[in-house]
């Protein structure tokens, strides 16, 4: 068990915020860039303020959330605030956008007709969380996951949570070998970022140059981010041409370069993951929230904090809509530190005459993929790795006593006539240790038949992970417009609430 007073959660929070922003700003001018890059410092001029950071928006955006709705904030709630306030119709952004707009739920918003899925979207903010749980990995990645399906699945989720892992633990560990090896436990084994994370570990230890591990990189898991509206002539390098949106491996692998060969110096790391180009803000800015975490904000060389003067400038957030945007990263760092006590159970968040401080217990990391989510957010029918590989078509929603995973099985597309099948598994969550009788009421329009009956019922008992399944078919018979949609009232008949879901289906 280790302790984390105040005054070094504060620093390391601040850490974060200012290192984000400076590697940021300093890959700004490289992002989309396929070729090396030599600098040793920001090539703008910084005179007249600093560029807007698009990679910070959405966590200010979440900020205000949290803010709002405390430890209960879910990946619904993420959503609404998605389509209220973040404005950006590019990629996975505007895909996201359209679905939800369009009455998509996650984690379909972020998969149905979503070539970028496996982008870089959703790993680029990932600090909140880690800033929320210090030392809390597994409460971290709960939220990153509730964050990183609105947009993304994958590759693009499992880099979010690796990077989310990375930062939580490094307000507990300083050698970055051993940070990548945590955070490396809870992804997928056969999964592209594994692979490249593994194979990067591998080439460092070897003392391959970072020359070689990117022509690696861009060899074996070829991206198209660095050479995004780019004209075949004007491309240097004679690299695979990547499938369009499959970028988060080599960004990660950048990462995982980036901070073995610098090792903990800040200056190294950055300058390291602006070398290689291709998503230059989003790598830099990761490595230097992560060195940021780790050293602090009091041990970032003054040459790369001063220029910046802790401001921050957004571009992707609409403004007009009364959100309170931090902007600075001290008062950025001051409002994350006031949700710690909120979000962090009674048994991490502790007070004494100092003020509150956090106790986090080092994670095992050969045990990471048997742990089961615990504390503040409840118990959760999955343990993290299954969470994390939970088929795209699974949505998961939590009442007070039970909660309801529903498998659409496929993209949610359906033609006249045919029989489509919806799985309905409730889990009893053991709020009050009862067995439950659930009822599943299914309402439709007229012209869909459901095959299975509009009402069915289940006895779900007391023990953990007890659960009642429901199978519903149903076919429709004409097409009166663009979607049809079924509504399910689950409920338990010892309890007085219900949970009332719309499952939306799309004509083609």
């Amino acid at each position: 068990m280790e302790k984390l007073s105040l005054k070094e959660i504060k620093d390391k929070i601040l850490g974060c915020w200012e290192g984000k922003n400076i590697g940021g700003v300093l890959g700004a001018p490289f992002e989309m860039y396929r070729g090396t890059v030599d600098v040793n410092f920001y090539t703008q001029d910084l005179t007249k303020g600093i560029p807007a950071n698009d990679d910070l928006d959405l966590q200010l955006i979440w900020l205000n959330a949290c803010e709002k709705y405390g430890k209960s904030v879910n990946t619904d709630i993420l959503s609404e605030y998605w389509v209220s306030y973040q404005i950006d119709n590019s990629n996975e952004y505007g895909t996201a956008l359209e679905n939800l707009r369009s009455g998509l739920v996650s984690p379909l918003s972020g998969v149905v007709g979503n070539p970028y899925r496996n982008s870089n979207g959703a790993f680029i903010r990932s600090e909140i969380w880690a800033c929320l749980f210090p030392g809390n990995p597994y409460n971290a990645v709960k939220y990153c996951y509730e964050d990183a399906i609105v947009d993304h699945s994958d590759e693009g989720l499992y880099a979010a949570v690796f990077c989310t892992v990375l930062e939580s633990v490094a307000f507990l560990e300083k050698d970055v070998y051993r940070l990548v090896e945590i955070a490396k436990s809870y992804i997928p084994i056969q999964s592209a970022i594994y692979q490249v994370i593994d194979r990067v570990q591998k080439m460092h230890v070897d003392k391959c140059s970072i020359d070689e591990i990117r022509e690696m990189l861009l060899t074996d898991y070829p991206s198209y981010f660095g050479i995004f509206n780019k004209h075949p002539w004007e491309l240097k390098e004679n690299f695979p041409l990547g499938e369009i949106g499959f970028d988060a491996p080599v960004q990660i692998g950048i990462i995982v370069a980036s901070l073995l060969i610098g090792n903990g110096n800040f200056e190294k790391t950055i300058i390291t993951a602006v070398y290689c180009g291709e998503d230059a803000d989003c790598t830099a800015a990761t490595c230097g929230a992560i060195l940021g975490i780790i050293n602090g904000a009091s041990n970032i060389p003054e040459k790369w904090k001063k220029p910046l003067g802790h401001n921050i400038e957004t571009v992707c957030i609409n403004r007009r809509r009364c959100l309170n945007i931090p902007s600075t990263t001290d008062e950025l760092t001051e409002r994350v530190i006031r949700l710690l006590p909120v979000f962090n159970d009674e048994k991490t968040c502790l007070m004494d005459e100092t003020g509150f401080f956090i106790i986090a217990e080092e994670p095992d990391v050969y045990d990471t993929r048997d742990q089961y989510f615990i504390g503040n957010y409840g118990m959760e029918p999955a343990k993290i790795t299954e969470l994390i590989t939970r088929a795209p078509f699974k949505k998961l929603y939590h009442n007070f006593v039970f909660d309801v995973l529903v498998d659409y099985k496929k993209e949610p597309f359906i033609k006249v006539g045919e029989t489509v099948l919806l799985d309905v598994t409730v889990f009893n969550n053991n709020t009050d240790w009862a067995k439950h009788t659930i009822n599943v009421k299914v309402f439709s329009d007229d012209d869909i038949d459901i095959k299975t009956g509009k009402f069915m019922r289940d006895i779900v008992a007391n023990n953990y992970e007890t659960k009642g399944e429901f199978h519903i078919e149903f076919a429709v018979n004409e097409a009166c417009k663009p979607y049809i949609d079924l509504y399910l009232d689950i409920t338990s008949e010892s309890r007085p609430t219900s949970e009332l879901i719309k499952c939306r289906y799309f004509f083609v």
